[in-house]
């Protein structure tokens, strides 16, 4: 049994370490993975971005690894996406991987990250900061404006959701736009692509999308069925008229036409 648990510990470090240095690089991975594994102190640390000018921020020991991973590794927003786009929202931008993948591939979109949680979101402006095209915004996006109670019920830092307001504290309260809003903001009659990962607040999003969704071509989304019952149900409702669906990761993407062939 002892031989047995010192195994499965062997493997976990192993596994953990491959994953930084896939990241960091063979010997400032292992520096980092044992960093984390050791101390469990979250430390903010840098790797090369696209450009490599353009350095991204993470946090070791906390899962803006398993994100950096997902977006820049795997490339898992590398959808069937329009060759060109002008306008772009991401909702649940995190600490702006996504938002960068974006801009790195259309660097002449205008783009709105937003997200409400205060410690990814000082990250995500350090991480946009050399992109003058991405505007970031520190609010949660709703079915309406009313203001929001944001909490985590886990640990990790991109488990962050936000219920209607409880408390009378202002500490958790973060306030709310919703795509509408966030249209208005960026000036523009159509949305190319609206990405979003909001950790189950979509069930209310897309219940009631009349005032915005005609107005949006592609859509990327993350659904939290596992959070909440209904998200994807509600979402697939919503979309019913997009003809065109893939996934890739954990990601849907729907689209008004099949951009492969622009029918």
């Amino acid at each position: 049994m002892f031989f047995g648990c010192a195994g499965y510990a062997c493997l976990r470090v192993r596994r953990r370490t491959a994953g930084y240095r896939d990241i960091f690089g063979a010997s400032r991975g292992t520096y980092w993975a044992a960093h984390a594994w050791l101390l469990h102190r979250p430390r903010q640390v840098s790797v090369a971005g696209r450009p490599p000018d353009r350095p991204l921020y993470l946090r070791v020991g906390t899962t803006d690894l398993n994100v950096y991973r997902q977006v820049m590794l795997r490339q898992e927003y590398a959808a069937n996406l329009p060759p060109v786009a002008e306008t772009i929202i991401d909702a649940g931008a995190n600490i702006g991987l996504s938002a960068v993948w974006f801009a790195d591939r259309y660097p002449a979109a205008r783009m709105l990250a937003v997200e409400p949680e205060p410690a990814n979101f000082d990250i995500l402006l350090r991480n946009t900061a050399a992109y003058p095209n991405i505007r970031c915004v520190r609010a949660a996006v709703s079915n309406n404006g009313d203001d929001l109670e944001i909490a985590n019920p886990g640990t990790a830092p991109w488990g962050y959701q936000v219920t209607a307001k409880r408390s009378h504290s202002d500490a958790s309260v973060v306030h709310a736009v919703t795509i509408k809003d966030l249209l208005d903001e960026l000036v523009t009659d159509r949305l190319d692509v609206l990405k979003m990962d909001i950790e189950g607040s979509e069930l209310e999003v897309f219940a009631h999308p009349e005032q915005w969704l005609d107005r949006i071509d592609h859509i990327i989304i993350e659904l939290h069925d596992r959070f909440r019952s209904g998200c994807s149900r509600t979402f697939y409702n919503a979309v019913r008229d997009f003809p065109f669906e893939e996934h890739r990761g954990e990601n849907v993407h729907v689209a008004r036409c099949d951009p492969r062939t622009g029918s």
